[in-house]
């Protein structure tokens, strides 16, 4: 719902473009009886909002928001919260002055002003059309004139224009709130154009254009684009339609609550039903099955018994490929052969019953000199992935050929985990 030049219009948004419904709803958004389906979202004009942007010196986030309820109290603009929720602010900018922050006062809201469907969401009409960067822009809105000013793509202010007519008391009005938020330093250092968005084609005289001119030569005259959906929507909620929406939430919760009591009340009575009638046919089954099974369960026990005395034959951590393996990443890149390489896993039982797991790992091989063999087996000890074997100094020995042979020997430290 959005308003129009003279009265109210309804638009319809279907996969992304708008289209206008109708747009003689009078110029009170309760005025005229009318239904349609989906949410409805509600443009407020600007003639009953009342917009005060302001640079406070800290970037503070936590306290931005305070700080902006105090701004609009010192002004006198601090609504009764016995008409709704009817402030609302944004974060603009942060600059070395500090942080721009808007904030906006809806007024109260009478029974007429509000359509007879509960909106689902508010906002200024400004924020829901595309205003131009860095702008001045006058349009209409249900009969009177109104304006906007842009900072970078960002909405700084709008007003309600007491002027009835376009001309220099306009051009004079709006002039004044430009020095007044310039005395501020709010709007920045980018030139500011004048566009004036038509409803209709020759909306302006000549006359009229030329007026406007005359107050800033950047301007220029469009035709007024068709309404968005802000990306995200103002705090606005009038008294009527909370209590609407509590009134609604209250019902629903009502009923679900009675219903959730009914099904409770069913489930319990089948579930009991049903447990009483099927108790004994499902002990005896329980029985006949129990006995059937006993002697796969007494099987089932002595396997599970003899599977924990070689799980740590079969453990993952020293499966002789994964040792191997981490040994290999221990290689120097060139310089050095393995020969053999082979590893040891046995369980050891004793006559009193006893387990002992034998780990051991034994690597074999020939490396072009004295430094790389001490400098791999250096790695192997500090190899956190062999850190469960104690590994024993090697004495490399010089070949007939020159190469240095070697033998390396690791055994597993009693009472280490495997991962340890």
């Amino acid at each position: 719902m959005f308003p129009g030049p003279h009265q109210w219009e309804l638009w319809s948004l279907e996969n992304g473009e708008f289209s206008l419904l109708r747009e003689d709803l009078g110029k009170k958004a309760g005025a005229e009886k009318w239904t349609t389906s989906g949410p409805l979202y509600m443009a407020l004009p600007l003639a009953l909002l009342t917009t005060m942007p302001f640079i406070t010196p800290t970037k503070d986030e936590s306290v931005l928001e305070d700080i902006a309820q105090l701004h609009v109290e010192k002004l006198g603009m601090k609504p009764d919260s016995q008409y709704g929720s009817l402030f609302d602010w944004r974060w603009m900018d942060s600059s070395a002055q500090g942080s721009l922050l808007f904030t906006s006062v809806l007024h109260p809201l009478e029974a007429e002003d509000l359509p007879q469907k509960s909106p689902k969401q508010f906002d200024s009409a400004a924020r829901c059309l595309p205003l131009p960067v860095n702008a001045v822009t006058i349009w209409k809105e249900l009969g009177k004139y109104v304006f906007a000013v842009t900072r970078g793509e960002e909405l700084l202010f709008t007003q309600c224009l007491t002027s009835q007519e376009v001309g220099a008391v306009m051009a004079q009005e709006i002039q004044l709130s430009l020095m007044h938020l310039e005395h501020q330093g709010l709007l920045g250092d980018s030139s500011l154009k004048w566009i004036y968005w038509e409803s209709e084609n020759g909306e302006l005289s000549a006359s009229q254009i030329q007026t406007l001119q005359e107050a800033s030569r950047l301007f220029s005259t469009q035709t007024k684009p068709q309404p968005l959906l802000p990306e995200t929507w103002s705090m606005f909620l009038p008294a009527d339609v909370e209590a609407e929406r509590t009134q609604r939430q209250k019902k629903k919760q009502t009923v679900r609550m009675f219903s959730l009591l009914a099904l409770l009340y069913f489930a319990t009575v089948a579930y009991f039903g049903y447990e009483l009638w099927s108790a004994r046919a499902a002990a005896q089954e329980a029985t006949k099955e129990y006995e059937s099974l006993e002697p796969e369960a007494v099987a089932l026990q002595i396997h599970n018994q003899e599977w924990s005395e070689l799980l740590p034959l079969v453990e993952k951590e020293h499966n002789p490929l994964e040792l191997l393996y981490r040994c290999s990443r221990a290689l120097p890149q060139r310089g050095i052969r393995l020969k053999d390489a082979h590893t040891i896993n046995q369980l050891q039982v004793g006559e009193d019953g006893s387990q002992r797991v034998i780990r051991t790992i034994t690597l074999k091989g020939e490396a072009e000199d004295f430094g790389t063999v001490t400098a791999f087996n250096k790695k192997l000890e500090n190899n956190p992935l062999l850190s469960v074997y104690q590994w024993e100094k090697t004495n490399p020995i010089e070949g007939k050929d020159g190469r240095w042979g070697f033998l390396m020997n690791a055994v597993f430290k009693e009472g280490k985990g495997a991962n340890e």
